[in-house]
């Protein structure tokens, strides 16, 4: 993969992106089938780097030497995947008067894989003891649980988690330092409040590379594709952050708005089609919800890494 400043390898096996300078790109660009002979002669101005990058890429189990390249055909990058949502952020606070349970009995129609969710108030945190048969395993595959931490809750947060096993992180927002330690491993505390967390945020570490993410992400914008949002009040959103809703999810028919062209528009402006991101060598790994925007028939996003609207 080329970008502005040279290029860079994905290793989908080993999950690591690795950078190097724009005569690796020529020589990958233009090997197709050819031998290495052949490709020492095409590429004659590059000869002393050719060997050292072969040998690089031998020793370091990149590449290997065949005899006969048409064994290895290329990787099918193709993608689909048989749900209709994929991934859901519900927030909850003690002032949330919507339906949470028939919301997370529709995302389950949906198949929908993973959770998470966002709670506000103590109130909300008891309210997961009284609706956690919505959320077992056979419902959800993985949740995770974000919360504004109050003092003395300790308890109730170990009790949710012993609960319920698909809960594979509960991050406890503690800026004030008030919990004490936790006795669950799955349980991580933060010293930030939640509600910083609510627009984009990038984080190398974060990132996914492995071929599931690469191939959607050539595809589909990897941050939105197949979510679906349900604010504190209710409002169905493609994420938190967008100004766009599409009604409250007690007022409209959630299935409807999930199935609709104008909800699923976002999810298939991937980063190659975004000016900025079109450049970035994290664009095949990157999960960043920012919203999108068209300006001159380019699009934008609302939100960048590097805090730039370009």
């Amino acid at each position: 993969m080329k970008d502005n400043v040279g290029c860079c390898i994905y290793d989908l096996h080993r999950q690591g992106i690795y950078r190097f300078g724009t005569i690796v790109f020529e020589v990958f660009n233009n090997c197709g089938d050819k031998t290495i002979k052949n490709l020492w002669i095409l590429l004659g101005n590059y000869n002393e780097g050719i060997l050292k990058y072969i040998n690089y890429f031998i020793e370091n189990d990149f590449g290997v030497l065949v005899s006969d390249p048409k064994l290895f055909p290329r990787i099918n990058f193709e993608y689909e995947r048989p749900y209709e949502i994929m991934n859901a952020v519900v927030e909850i606070t003690n002032q949330s008067n919507y339906n949470i349970k028939n919301v997370l009995q529709k995302l389950s129609t949906f198949h929908c894989r993973d959770l998470q969710l966002r709670l506000y108030s103590p109130e909300s945190l008891m309210m997961l003891t009284k609706i956690v048969d919505y959320l077992v395993p056979d419902k959800f595959r993985s949740i995770e649980i974000l919360y504004e931490y109050s003092a003395g809750q300790a308890e109730l947060i170990n009790f949710i988690v012993s609960e319920l096993p698909n809960i594979f992180r509960f991050i406890v927002f503690d800026k004030d330092g008030l919990m004490e330690e936790a006795k669950h491993n799955k349980i991580i505390k933060s010293s930030k409040k939640l509600e910083d967390n609510i627009m984009a945020f990038y984080d190398v570490n974060d990132f996914e590379i492995n071929i599931d993410t690469y191939s959607e992400a050539l595809h589909y914008n990897i941050g939105l594709n197949k979510k679906v949002c349900i604010t504190k009040e209710g409002f169905i959103k493609n994420y938190l952050s967008h100004s766009l809703d599409y009604g409250k999810v007690d007022d409209v028919n959630l299935i409807d708005v999930l199935r609709s062209d104008q909800f699923r528009l976002k999810w298939e402006i991937k980063n190659d089609d975004i000016e900025q991101c079109k450049d970035c060598i994290y664009r095949y790994c990157c999960l960043s919800c920012s919203d999108i925007y068209l300006n001159d028939q380019k699009y934008f996003k609302v939100e960048y890494c590097n805090g730039l609207n370009k």
